[in-house]
């Protein structure tokens, strides 16, 4: 099996790779993004490359799948309209590209976010992404989009994403001698282990599955639990004076987005039951697993 993978620097990526090149039934890996790519393996082969590029279709020739995990969050520096265009327009072009290409087996990174809110969810649920939640909006008009023009791909919705390589702000977050509190009582969350996503998509590429499926640890958490589990003594931030001090910094003139505090004042919790049924995955990490194997050290 030959893959395409885009976003092939992005922290999840880190994690794909290594079970991509393990497995005896993939042959090789092109991979594409804007950064340069240090993973290194003898199946592996990678080019910067914009998903805009008009060379894309001819990268992906060839190949027996796509792996999609390109996805640029850009705060400050881009309009909503150039937003849309790199993450919506250009998830889209990789689509049609593959579909151009014969290629049949489509594996996409979506994100529960794109339910908005709720406990217990499954797939069958609206995607109801929060109005000023640019990310979920984005990842929710992709999936729309694609279930008219291309129905077979495969959109994996995962909660939080910790291990030893996740985002850099995930860390922060967790690792912070303050953390943001919203009143209690909290709302709850899940996450989920970078190994086990990558599994996910491991599955997704060996079984003939379509649609969207949920991934999550089944623990359900909050995300001052979270902080407390990593730093006992942290402190509580009330989230009124942090979205305070977001206002004032606007009126200053920050274009930042703070968009993502919803996250903070959000219950969303999902079921993974599609997930074991048909691709046969559960996670083999607890959520507390998950946060205490990222490559930071625990402090306290």
């Amino acid at each position: 099996m030959r893959i395409f993978l885009t976003g092939c620097s992005s922290s999840l990526a880190n994690a794909v790779l290594p079970m991509l090149c393990a497995s005896s039934e993939v042959t090789q890996v092109v991979g594409i993004d804007r950064r340069p790519c240090h993973f290194e393996d003898k199946k592996f082969s990678a080019s910067q490359m914009d998903i805009h590029s008009p060379e894309l279709p001819a990268a992906m020739a060839g190949a027996d799948a796509v792996v999609h995990l390109a996805f640029g969050v850009m705060r400050g520096e881009m309009s909503e309209t150039e937003q849309t265009h790199n993450n919506v327009a250009g998830t889209l072009k990789v689509f049609d590209d593959a579909a151009r290409c014969g290629i049949r087996k489509v594996v996409n990174l979506s994100s529960v976010s794109v339910y908005g809110a709720g406990s217990g969810l499954d797939e069958s649920a609206p995607l109801r992404p929060a109005v000023h939640f640019n990310y979920a909006r984005h990842k929710a008009e992709i999936e729309r989009a694609a279930a008219g023009r291309h129905p077979h791909i495969i959109h994996l919705r995962s909660h939080l994403i910790f291990g030893r390589q996740c985002r850099a702000f995930l860390k922060a977050m967790v690792n912070a001698r303050f953390f943001i509190a919203p009143p209690a009582p909290y709302p709850t969350l899940q996450i989920v282990h970078e190994d086990d996503v990558a599994r996910a998509v491991m599955l997704a590429l060996t079984r003939d599955v379509r649609g969207p499926f949920n991934l999550a640890a089944p623990e359900v958490t909050s995300i001052p639990e979270l902080v407390k589990s990593r730093r006992r003594h942290a402190l509580p931030l009330p989230l009124s004076w942090v979205r305070a001090a977001v206002s004032l910094a606007r009126r200053w003139g920050n274009r930042d987005e703070f968009t993502w505090l919803d996250v903070f004042d959000t219950t969303l919790t999902v079921r993974c039951d599609k997930a074991h049924r048909e691709l046969g995955w559960r996670p083999l990490y607890s959520a507390w697993e998950a946060v205490q194997d990222m490559s930071s050290k625990r402090s306290g």
